[in-house]
């Protein structure tokens, strides 16, 4: 399964999303984004999950891959198969007018969120939320570094820090 996640940046504030589904994120805030479809690009996939989920319309060249997360865990069906998933990181960054222009879907829950007060959210933010923003922010500024691949273990998923 591959997913992407993007955050949206306007001066010192972050667009989060209070998750609905899956299960397991349900009532955590997260980043934009989801389940990449059959033959889409990665890039397309954050522009149609951020049109889905806040209404702003955004092409691929706005976004910048910061990072990929790799991990598994087993597969619901059986047990001593491993069901193997990527999520493709990404950050954008708007002017203030375009940032105005979210607009709240009866599927999820939208929050702008200042960048300092993100740290003060740990019990609200999936649990590696916080330092990607961190990652994400680094990146759009410096680009000092290559988007590092993080492999995950099927016990090693963040949920709460």
């Amino acid at each position: 399964m591959n997913y992407t996640l993007g955050f949206i940046i306007c001066e010192d504030k972050v667009l989060l999303i209070e998750k609905q589904k899956p299960e397991f994120q349900r009532g955590f805030l997260n980043g934009l984004g989801g389940k990449i479809e059959d033959n889409e690009k990665v890039e397309d996939c954050i522009v149609r999950e951020v049109k889905e989920e806040c209404n702003m319309n955004t092409i691929s060249s706005d976004w910048q891959h910061f990072c990929t997360m790799f991990g598994c865990k087993e597969s619901k069906d059986n047990i001593s198969d491993m069901e193997y998933w990527n999520v493709f990181c990404f950050v954008t960054t708007v002017d203030y007018i375009k940032f105005n222009t979210i607009l709240q879907t009866e599927k999820e829950k939208l929050q702008v969120t200042s960048l300092s007060a993100i740290y003060t959210l740990n019990n609200k933010l999936l649990g590696n939320i916080s330092w990607l923003i961190g990652m994400a922010i680094d990146f759009r500024e410096n680009r000092a570094f290559i988007p590092p691949v993080i492999t995950y273990t099927k016990l090693s998923l963040p949920l709460k820090f």
